[in-house]
């Protein structure tokens, strides 16, 4: 990185930190949205990994290497 450049990052670094704060603190509904999302996202994921049809295990990896390495 150019010198000039790193002392512009050291600069901006907390004044872009500071701005996410008041992002976040300012803005609740934006928050709980971005909350309330995630752990539909995150619930979504490990249900499919739990109760999803195409789990691996170590017969279906045995099976996709003896595949590849067959052709």
């Amino acid at each position: 990185m150019d010198p000039d450049e790193s002392k512009a990052a050291e600069i901006l670094g907390p004044i872009r930190g500071f701005n996410s704060f008041i992002m976040l603190a300012c803005r609740p509904l934006s928050f709980l949205k971005e909350l309330t999302f995630g752990m539909f996202t995150n619930f979504s994921r490990a249900w499919a990994l739990k109760f999803g049809s195409n789990k691996l295990s170590m017969k279906s990896v045995g099976k996709a290497n003896a595949m590849i390495w067959g052709q």
